[in-house]
């Protein structure tokens, strides 16, 4: 197991990326002394991604590994196999890592697993076994998200679960218990994601405030399918919305959404086929602020943007099969260009952006199932 001091964490449906301190490794992940700190930052979020794919690929008994993991060594790395699937993975203040799948919570303390599953006779167990969100507050709370179940909090001394779910009757309950991503502002607030619209926790009574899609108020959110949530240096929070599966929402539905705080209103950021500076696909993967101040935006598709905050626009950063080398949402060798129509999950996207300590800067996608990394020199 490698120990980490988690600096800063983004939080999408598809996964939590955190910025990391390394502190030392143990004898479970060898690391040479001869590879920069960038190095090791790269196989954290490679181990991510591919714990990622095991969303497409997990079968009903849920103990399935992506072949990726099967190996012992990655680019020179030792690595340990661990026996547990993912959709999410987040390092506690004590350094405890923990592994959300399709059948239930992992925790791995370096040497052993500890699983974690629903029981229909344990109300202060998992509401439900498929999970989507993990999250880290800056008290070391830990916060689970699942797919249908509504949210969980963890208390570590019990060892229980308190769970805050969707009540019909109740106007004040959780939006919808679908929960894809959450997110703790700098004011300590907690903003959650669903399949119903965005919620902000009131940690003293437990209840929720709502902000949903109206179809009749263009100041409202632009889609209920929250996917991704960050908060800038100036404290502006940045809703993702769109659910790529075609099952879930209708083409074209979602869009990048601006909260004023004051006015609890919302700017939408949307797709224009008229207009190359709006984003190039209303389905919002990936929302990262780089050190430099550059705001960059990752959608479905070839959806590698960075924006404008200032005037609202967008630049599309399009893979370029004459030069493969320019900056784009990384393609594999050989992939033809993506048409702006295309469609659902097998267009991938840009699931992650992140920027190291040496300044390098880090993306990621999901497309079928598999994980690339790109990287950019400072």
């Amino acid at each position: 197991m490698l120990l980490f001091c988690p600096d800063e964490s983004i939080s999408t449906a598809y996964g939590v990326v955190q910025s990391t301190t390394l502190l030392w490794p143990t004898d479970h992940l060898s690391v040479p002394t001869m590879y920069p700190l960038s190095r090791q930052l790269l196989v954290i979020i490679l181990l991510t991604s591919f714990a990622l794919g095991v969303q497409a690929q997990t079968h009903p008994e849920g103990t399935a590994l992506p072949e990726a993991l099967s190996t012992p060594t990655l680019g020179g790395l030792e690595i340990e196999p661990i026996d547990a699937p993912g959709t999410a993975v987040v390092q506690d203040h004590q350094g405890f890592m923990w592994f959300a799948g399709h059948d239930g919570l992992v925790r791995y303390d370096g040497y052993s697993y500890t699983p974690y599953q629903h029981d229909a006779q344990d109300s202060t167990t998992l509401s439900f076994n498929r999970l989507e969100s993990l999250y880290i507050d800056q008290d070391g709370t830990l916060w689970v998200g699942t797919f249908g179940g509504g949210l969980n909090r963890y208390d570590p001394e019990t060892d229980t679960f308190t769970r805050f779910m969707h009540d019909p009757v109740d106007p004040t309950s959780l939006s919808q218990d679908t929960v894809t991503v959450i997110l703790e502002d700098r004011d300590g607030t907690l903003w959650v994601g669903t399949h119903g619209g965005l919620d902000r926790l009131d940690r003293q009574t437990g209840t929720f405030t709502h902000y949903r899609h109206d179809p009749q108020d263009t100041t409202s959110l632009s889609n209920d399918q929250v996917r991704a949530l960050y908060e800038d240096r100036q404290g502006t929070l940045w809703v993702g919305t769109g659910e790529p599966d075609l099952s879930m929402t209708p083409t074209d539905i979602g869009g990048l959404n601006r909260l004023d705080r004051q006015r609890e209103t919302f700017t939408r950021y949307l797709h224009d086929p008229k207009d190359p500076t709006s984003l190039s696909h209303n389905k919002i993967m990936s929302l990262y602020e780089d050190p430099q101040g550059t705001f960059w935006v990752g959608t479905l598709g070839d959806g590698l943007h960075t924006m404008d905050r200032e005037a609202g626009t967008f630049t599309r950063l399009r893979y370029d099969p004459e030069d493969p080398t320019k900056l784009s949402r990384p393609f594999r060798d050989g992939a033809p260009p993506l048409s702006e129509r295309c469609q659902g999950y097998l267009c991938g996207g840009v699931s992650f952006i992140h920027q190291d300590q040496q300044g390098l800067l880090l993306g990621g996608l999901m497309a079928a199932s598999i994980a690339t990394i790109w990287r950019r020199e400072p």
